[in-house]
């Protein structure tokens, strides 16, 4: 079976320039990403990498590179008096997915990923999928992660089309630099030559082919996490230690929801469609590679999620948009390419849209910024919204959420020990760096005004005789600051 190219033969034998055509796509992409950004940090892990880039802490061995990139734009932005972790993480997801798009559209002009719709519409459908969309505008891994699955399927199209080892080296080359952004990017060497030999594309000499391409990317795979100070191994240690930690808790029986949660919807039309591929002759080959992706995706993501019912809406997947698309694109005749895509925007709107408001009060986070500028605050805030809105307003800043306060008091109590003496013994911390403790109104009602008996008598008595809690308002926040008298 060989991968179907083109029902146009003129367009099939097309000179694969266009080169300002694809840097306009890629230049009006990043200024729309910008434009319609998400507000909110991606849960915890985009609430850990602030503070890392603020802290000028870049080692994550597990997306080895992905933290040194962000601190890179980190950096540009400081130049420009810009020192917050956010807008880097922003910034580096915008120009991620942006330049994925530019390789993109150069791969879907090469006769070997080519169909009866120009590589401008091909371009856009990966756009507005729902995955690509949301987390090209969302301080997130993946925005960074597409830059890599669209220069990996190029540099796949390209040896398609003129197989020689040199561009079998560059394929490896691409499918480690995206491994290095993201570990799931070293699916992709696998995945492409079982392609290749299903479609029957690969070359006489075969074994040299896929012998330079896995060489190059090991040998990538080791010097790029030596080179960024985690050592040779370091991603691979990192990367199974969590497989390893994850396999306990394994939950096969969970991987349908996975597969609705993390491909069905945030894939919407395309990872429908392209399932149906594989029931029509001239669509089958790229129907074939989406369920390639698939086999070889999927099982991590069950094991990573499935147990911990993790909903990471379609992140680990990015580089199966554009298989998807080709295969729906082959399925299905041009009367229904504009149902699709409008079926896209609608899920890309509804995935994306409730984080481009502020999570909160923009007065709140001005507050935030104006008291810790007249002094040093560690914010305890109630809820994912109040700490986006300190988070993203104040760079450096110290605040972590009333949940994670309690737990931490949960797991570290010692037998018998109350709240009040806990907290004794953790509020010395921020005395001693300089800082002044200070709790939201949302955070002090939870104290003052909720069931827990032991909280209530912390607040009733213990505060009252050994703290000074004064009231603070700065513009849109509420809250108390907490001295020890």
């Amino acid at each position: 079976m060989s991968a179907p190219l083109t029902a146009d033969a003129s367009n099939a034998t097309a000179p694969p320039g266009g080169w300002l055509g694809s840097l306009t796509i890629a230049i009006a992409a990043f200024l729309l990403f910008l434009l319609l950004p998400q507000r909110t940090l991606h849960g915890v892990d985009g609430n850990q990498f602030v503070v890392w880039i603020e802290e000028g802490h870049l080692d994550y061995a597990r997306h080895v590179g992905y933290l040194h990139f962000c601190g890179l734009m980190h950096r540009i932005l400081v130049a420009f008096g810009q020192p917050s972790g956010f807008a880097a993480l922003q910034l580096s997801s915008a120009i991620g997915a942006a330049f994925g798009l530019f390789c993109l559209h150069r791969a879907f002009r090469r006769p070997a990923m080519e169909c009866d719709y120009s590589a401008f519409w091909c371009t856009l459908a990966v756009l507005i999928t729902p995955a690509w969309f949301f987390y090209a505008t969302t301080a997130e891994i993946p925005g960074v992660f597409a830059a890599g699955c669209g220069a990996a399927w190029w540099a796949f199209a390209r040896w398609l089309d003129g197989p020689t080892l040199t561009r079998a080296a560059v394929l490896g080359l691409a499918c480690a630099a995206t491994g290095a952004l993201h570990s799931f990017g070293h699916l992709l060497t696998p995945a492409f030559v079982l392609i290749a030999w299903l479609w029957k594309r690969t070359p006489d000499n075969r074994w040299a082919h896929v012998a330079v391409l896995g060489l190059v990317h090991a040998a990538i795979a080791i010097l790029v996490p030596r080179l960024l100070g985690a050592g040779a191994s370091g991603q691979a240690q990192d990367a199974m230690s969590h497989l390893e930690e994850r396999w306990r808790t394994f939950a096969p029986l969970t991987a349908p929801t996975v597969f609705w949660h993390e491909w069905l919807v945030p894939y919407a039309p395309w990872s429908l469609l392209s399932r149906l591929a594989l029931a029509v002759p001239r669509a089958r080959a790229w129907g074939l590679a989406v369920a390639v992706l698939l086999l070889l995706h999927m099982p991590v993501n069950v094991l990573l999620l499935g147990a911990e019912q993790i909903c990471e809406d379609g992140a680990y997947l990015i580089a199966l948009a554009p298989p998807a698309i080709l295969a729906t694109l082959h399925l299905l005749p041009r009367r229904f390419a504009w149902p699709c895509l409008a079926v896209s925007v609608a899920v890309s709107v509804h995935l994306a849209a409730p984080g481009w408001p502020a999570p909160i009060s923009p007065a709140f986070g001005a507050g935030v910024f104006e008291l810790n500028r007249e002094h040093r605050i560690a914010l305890v805030v109630a809820g994912q919204a109040e700490l986006d809105g300190a988070r993203t307003a104040t760079p450096g800043l110290m605040v972590m959420n009333l949940a994670e306060v309690i737990g931490a008091f949960v797991q570290t109590r010692k037998p018998d020990q109350t709240f009040a003496n806990w907290f004794d013994t953790w509020t010395r911390t921020f005395g001693g760096l300089g800082m002044r403790l200070v709790l939201s109104d949302q955070a002090r009602r939870f104290f003052a005004e909720g069931p827990d008996a032991d909280l209530r008598q912390f607040w009733d008595a213990h505060l009252p005789s050994n703290y000074l809690v004064t009231q603070e308002q700065r513009q849109g926040f509420v809250g108390v600051s907490i001295t020890p008298k």
